[in-house]
């Protein structure tokens, strides 16, 4: 257990470096590549709300894809964290964000309404990066695995075709997506 826990922060030296180094004009050809490909995925027309979380540095970009959304009069809410690994989500609003008390990233203020994922909503999921196999390698928070392990919901991986690994280091909690979307393709598990 030990091994592959060493193992995982290994993986994440080594793709945090790898994203440090992406040119930033790839970058935005990327982000254009990936929200081509996820914004004709199905299931996203069909939700009219969609859990998704704000990209920051040089994460695969979601902005684009929040301001769609509100463009389209769709639901979209934030996660907020909370202390142990928890987290719930909360609607967004335009101007409404502060800045986290547990995870220093944007996250809906605390007069938000929470909002519990049902049929037919689709939830995006950050990662560093994925496998083949929809398994990501997260932050190493844990947040998403204790989230995703106790509800059924249409999950959405987006990935850097160049950051994609052949078999991400996994736990038994962790827990893969459904949909895997990169530049080149639409993997669905």
């Amino acid at each position: 257990m030990q091994e592959l826990k060493e193992r995982k922060k290994a993986a994440r030296r080594a793709l945090r470096a790898q994203i440090a180094a992406l040119d930033e004009k790839e970058l935005e050809k990327s982000d254009e590549a990936i929200y081509n490909n996820l914004s004709v995925l199905p299931e996203l027309q069909a939700a009219q709300r969609v859990f998704l979380y704000l990209s920051i540095r040089r994460e695969v970009d979601t902005r684009r894809l929040l301001k769609s959304l509100l463009d389209q009069g769709k639901t979209a809410a934030l996660p907020v964290s909370l202390s142990g690994g928890q987290m719930y989500f909360a609607r967004y609003s335009p101007g409404s964000l502060t800045e986290g008390s547990v995870v220093p990233i944007p996250e809906p203020d605390e007069n938000a309404p929470r909002l519990e994922p049902e049929p037919g909503d689709l939830i995006l999921v950050p990662g560093l990066t994925f496998d083949g196999h929809g398994f990501r390698l997260g932050q190493g928070g844990g947040y998403y695995d204790r989230f995703l392990g106790v509800r059924d919901l249409f999950s959405v991986g987006l990935a850097r075709d160049a950051l994609m690994l052949e078999e991400v280091p996994r736990e038994a909690h962790d827990c893969a997506v459904r949909c895997l979307v990169t530049e080149s393709r639409v993997l669905r598990f």
